[in-house]
C-alpha cells in the first residue's frame, strides 16, 4: 500500500493534474505579467529581450499554457515571431489560433523587416488582401525591396504610398513592374516623392507616363496636365537644382512661391539665385524668417539684397531664438531692424547672456516689460536676470514663482536676496506639484506667503510621497479628497495608503473610476478592500479601458457589475480582439447588426459567434 502512494503521489501525471487546481503564475512566466496588455504591441518593445531566453530553453513546448494562463501574451508572441521572422513558431501559432483570426499588424512588421520566407507563408496560407496596401508601405518604406516586389507580383493593383516610396529610392525596373498598373493621382504622388529625393531618371520615366509624350509643347497641355503640382517645390526644397531645371522645361506649371521659401530655408542658395533669374514666382517673406531661423548667413544677406523689403521682425526673433549671433547683428546693424521686447524675450527664455547684453543695450526705449526677466528666472538663467537686474530691467512676483515652479533652487533664493518683487502662494504649491522638496522647506523657513491646498493635492497627484509627508507634518493647509483621488487616478499606491492612514479628507468615486479608466489594476484592488464605501457603485459612470486585458478581466471577476451589456460592442468598436473574446467567454453577446469592421480578424471572430437577437438592457 506505501508503495503504491508512493508511486502515486509522485507520479508526473498527477502532479501535473494537481498544478491546474493552483492560482498562480508558473515561474518561469512571471516576468510576462509585466508585459502591455492590448491587442497591440508598440515597436518600442524588445520582444527579444523578454521572450528570446525563454523560447531558447522550451521552444514551444511551453506555449499552450503560457497563452492560456496569460491571453495578453498571443499579440506578443506574434510580435516576437514577425519580427524575429521565426517561421517554425508562425506555424505553430497558425496551427493553435489561425492568424486570419488576429489583428493583422504583424504582417506590416513582418514586410518592415523583410522576412520574406515568412511572407510567402502568409500570401499561402492566411494573408488578408485587405491589409497589402500596408504591407506594401511598410515593406517600401524601409527599402524592402525583395518583400515589395514579391507581395506586388501577387497583388498587382494601384498603391500610391508603396508606389511612392518606390519612385523615390527603388531600383528601376521596380519602378517599371509598378508603372502600369498605377492610377493618375499614385503617379503625381509618386513624381513628387521622386523629385524630392532627387531622382531624375524616374521623373523623366513617370512623366512619359503621366502625359504620354516627352515633353509640354502647347499651352493647353500644360493646363490639361494638372498631376504633380507640387514636384518643383519639392526638389527646391531639397536642393536638386537638375530635377529643378528639367521640371522648368517639360511641366513649368508644378512651382509656387513654396520653392524659393523652403529652398532658402534648407540653404540651397544656387537653387533660389536659379529660381530667382528664371522664375516669376518669387518668395514670401517665410524665406527671409526661415532662412534666418536655419542660421544661412549668407542666403539672409542675398535675400536682403535682392528682397530687402521682406525682411521682419520676426526673422531677427527667431536669429535670437536659435542664437545665430552673425545674423542677429547683421540684422541690427545692417538691415537696421529694432530691437523690440520679442527678440529679448527670446534671448532670456534660452539663457544667452552675451544675446541678452547685445540686444538689451540696443533695445527700444521704454518697449520691455518684467515679462524678460520673468521668462529668464523661469528658465533657471540666473546670469541672464543678474544681467537684465543691472541693466536696470523690472520684474514682477512672477519671476520667484515660476523659478520655484521650475525647481531652480538657486534662482529662488538670489531673487529673495537681491530683489523686492516676492513670491506668491503659487511659489510653493507648484513647487510641491513638480516634488522639489529642498524648495519647499527653503520656502517654508524664509517666506511668508505659504500654500494652499493645491500643494498637497497636486503633490499627491505627481506621486510625490516625501512631499506630501512633509507638508502634513509642517503646513496646516492640509489637502481635499482631490489629493486621494489624483493619486489613485496616477497609481501611487503609497501615497493612497499614506492619506488613508494619516488624513481624514478622504477620496470620491473619481479615485476609483479613474484608476479603472487608466487601467490601474492594484490599486483598484485596494481601494476596493478599503475604500470602496466612497464608491457608490449605482451611480457609476467609469469608462472601461476595454484595450486593458488585466484590467477587463479582474472587473468581469470582481465587480461584474460595472461592465456594461453593450461591453461587446464597445470593445469591437474600439477593436480590441482579445477583449471581445474574453466577454464571450464570460457570456456576453455579439450582436450583428451588419457592421464591417477595420480588422479582419475581429469580423470573422464576430462571424462565428454572432447572435441575431438583441439582449436585455440590465
Amino acid at each position: 500500500m506505501a508503495s503504491a502512494a508512493h508511486a502515486c503521489l509522485t507520479s508526473a501525471d498527477v502532479l501535473h493534474v494537481i498544478q491546474t487546481f493552483q492560482v498562480g503564475v508558473y515561474q518561469d512566466m512571471l516576468p510576462f505579467l509585466t508585459l502591455p496588455h492590448g491587442d497591440h504591441v508598440s515597436e518600442e518593445l524588445d520582444t527579444s529581450t523578454a521572450l528570446g531566453p525563454w523560447f531558447l530553453v522550451y521552444s514551444t513546448t511551453r506555449l499552450d499554457k503560457l497563452l492560456c494562463l496569460l491571453p495578453h501574451m498571443r499579440p506578443i508572441v506574434l510580435h516576437h515571431a514577425a519580427t524575429t521572422g521565426s517561421l517554425p513558431l508562425l506555424q505553430t501559432l497558425h496551427s493553435k489560433f489561425g492568424l486570419d483570426t488576429v489583428d493583422d499588424s504583424f504582417l506590416t512588421v513582418l514586410a518592415r523587416h523583410g522576412h520574406i520566407t515568412c511572407i510567402q507563408y502568409c500570401l499561402d496560407t492566411c494573408f488578408n488582401d485587405a491589409c497589402i496596401d500596408s504591407v506594401l508601405h511598410q515593406a517600401a518604406l524601409h527599402s524592402q525591396w525583395p518583400v515589395v516586389e514579391c507581395v506586388f507580383r501577387r497583388f498587382p493593383y494601384s498603391y500610391a504610398r508603396a508606389f511612392a516610396f518606390v519612385a523615390s529610392s527603388g531600383p528601376k525596373d521596380l519602378i517599371e513592374l509598378f508603372l502600369p498598373h498605377q492610377n493618375d493621382k499614385a503617379i503625381s504622388k509618386a513624381m513628387e516623392s521622386a523629385a524630392a529625393n532627387g531622382q531624375l531618371q524616374a521623373v523623366q520615366v513617370l512623366h512619359v507616363r503621366d502625359s504620354g509624350s516627352t515633353t509640354i509643347t502647347k499651352p493647353s497641355d500644360m493646363q490639361s496636365n494638372v498631376g504633380a503640382k507640387q514636384a518643383m517645390n519639392r526638389a527646391a526644397e531639397n536642393g536638386h537644382l537638375d530635377v529643378v531645371q528639367w521640371l522648368h522645361v517639360h511641366r513649368p506649371h508644378g512651382c509656387t512661391t513654396n520653392a524659393m521659401d523652403f529652398a532658402a530655408k534648407n540653404g540651397h542658395l544656387a537653387v533660389v539665385q536659379w529660381l530667382h533669374t528664371h522664375r516669376t514666382e518669387g518668395c514670401t517673406p517665410q524665406a527671409v524668417t526661415m532662412a534666418a531661423k536655419s542660421g544661412h548667413l549668407e542666403m539672409v544677406q542675398w535675400l536682403y539684397c535682392h528682397y530687402a523689403g521682406l525682411v521682419t521682425t520676426e526673422a531677427l526673433a527667431q536669429a535670437v531664438e536659435q542664437g545665430h549671433a552673425e545674423i542677429v547683428q547683421f540684422l541690427v546693424e545692417t538691415v537696421g531692424l529694432a530691437v523690440d521686447e520679442r527678440a529679448l524675450v527670446a534671448a532670456a527664455k534660452f539663457g544667452d547672456c552675451s544675446m541678452v547684453q547685445y540686444l538689451g543695450q540696443r533695445r527700444v526705449p521704454n518697449t520691455t516689460s518684467a515679462q524678460v526677466m520673468d521668462i529668464a528666472a523661469a528658465n533657471g538663467h540666473l546670469e541672464v536676470v543678474q544681467c537684465l537686474h543691472s541693466l536696470g530691467y523690472a520684474a514682477s512676483n512672477r519671476a520667484m514663482d515660476r523659478a520655484a515652479l521650475g525647481g531652480h533652487l538657486e534662482m529662488v533664493l538670489w531673487l529673495h536676496a537681491n530683489r523686492t518683487d516676492g513670491c506668491t502662494t503659487f511659489a510653493m504649491d507648484s513647487a510641491s506639484s513638480g516634488g522639489h522638496l529642498q524648495l519647499i522647506q527653503w520656502l517654508h523657513k524664509h517666506r511668508t506667503e505659504g500654500c494652499t491646498t493645491n500643494a498637497m493635492d497636486n503633490a499627491a497627484l505627481n506621486g510625490h510621497l516625501e512631499v506630501v509627508q512633509f507638508l502634513h507634518a509642517h503646513r496646516h493647509e492640509g489637502c481635499t479628497a482631490m489629493a486621494m483621488d489624483g493619486a489613485a487616478i496616477g497609481s501611487h499606491l503609497h501615497v493612497v495608503q499614506f492619506l488613508h492612514h494619516n488624513r481624514h479628507e478622504g477620496c470620491s468615486k473619481r479615485a476609483i473610476e479613474g484608476a479603472i479608466a487608466n487601467g490601474h489594476v492594484i490599486t483598484v484592488r485596494w481601494l476596493c478592500a478599503h475604500r470602496l464605501s466612497d464608491f457608490n457603485q449605482s451611480r457609476a459612470q467609469v469608462s472601461l479601458p476595454y484595450g486593458n486585458l488585466r484590467m477587463m478581466s479582474f472587473l468581469l471577476n470582481s465587480l461584474p457589475h460595472l461592465v456594461p451589456w453593450n461591453a461587446t460592442k464597445m470593445a469591437l468598436d474600439g477593436g480590441f480582439l482579445d477583449t471581445v473574446r474574453l466577454l464571450h467567454e464570460h457570456g456576453f453577446q455579439i450582436v450583428s447588426k451588419g457592421k464591417v469592421y477595420a480588422s479582419e480578424p475581429l469580423n470573422l471572430f464576430v462571424e462565428r459567434h454572432r447572435q441575431y437577437t438583441c439582449p436585455v438592457k440590465s
